[in-house]
């Protein structure tokens, strides 16, 4: 029960605050975590949002670096533990932003041994590893797309 109306929450709030944030111009920075174990990549679907289906991320924190809010965004929405020396390099990501003023940044990162997906079932529904080519398949933001293309071309 407390989970469903949790998500509800989600569902109404979040377009009115990505409405307001840009409407506002406010400046906001966010980051994506590509995970990859083995040839498959990690997709987890946000249900409240335009493009469900992403890789894990989310903003930074104020104060907070981008590889902090990686390691953090990834326990927080998977319960994967990374350490900040695991990520690769950084992209930008800030040219297919909804927001004017935001950066959005996405960083690589290769599981290094066997551990369980853990969602809390509220902001994340659903997260599983893929072949690339089962996840273009799915709705996800255009620039994951163009990302995963990239990758694996």
């Amino acid at each position: 029960m407390v989970n469903w109306f949790i998500r509800l929450i989600y569902k109404i709030l979040y377009p009115i605050a990505a409405w307001l944030i840009n409407f506002l111009n406010i400046p906001i920075k966010g980051v994506f975590i590509a995970v990859w174990k083995d040839d498959q990549i990690l997709i987890i679907r946000n249900p409240y949002k335009k493009y469900p289906y992403q890789f894990p991320g989310g903003l930074v924190d104020r104060g907070e670096s981008f590889e902090i809010a990686a390691v953090r965004e990834l326990w927080e929405e998977t319960g994967l533990k990374i350490k900040e020396a695991d990520l690769g390099e950084f992209v930008d990501l800030s040219k297919f932003a909804i927001n004017r003023n935001e950066t959005t940044l996405l960083c690589e990162c290769r599981l290094k041994d066997e551990q369980e997906l853990k969602i809390d079932y509220r902001e994340v529904d659903w997260a599983e590893f893929m072949l690339p080519n089962e996840a273009l398949k799915l709705n996800l933001q255009p620039s994951l797309i163009q990302y995963i293309e990239e990758r694996t071309s």
